[in-house]
Order: C-alpha cells, then structure tokens, then sequence
C-alpha cells in the first residue's frame, strides 16, 4: 500500500467509527433510550 492509500483507509475507518458514535448518542443518550429486560417464567408460574 501506498501512503496515501493508508491515509485514505485510516480516513475511511474513522468516519466510520464517528457515524457509530454519533448514532449511538443520538439514540441512547439524547432519547433516553431503555432498555428493560423482563422475566416471564416467574409471573406465569403457578404454585
């Protein structure tokens, strides 16, 4: 490779990593995204 072709790659990655980023804040920290985990198997038991 190049150098400008590992500059271009190392550009390429990092954009890549800022659009993760910026989605993730978007959607879990300015919309208070939650996440909530529920148990069925003991609200359906019976004794």
């Amino acid at each position: 490779m190049t150098k400008k072709t590992k500059i271009v790659f190392i550009v390429f990655i990092l954009l890549i990593i800022a659009s993760i980023g910026a989605t993730y804040y978007r959607y879990m920290v300015l919309k208070n995204y939650m996440v909530q985990n529920t148990n069925d198997s003991s609200q359906n038991s019976s004794n």
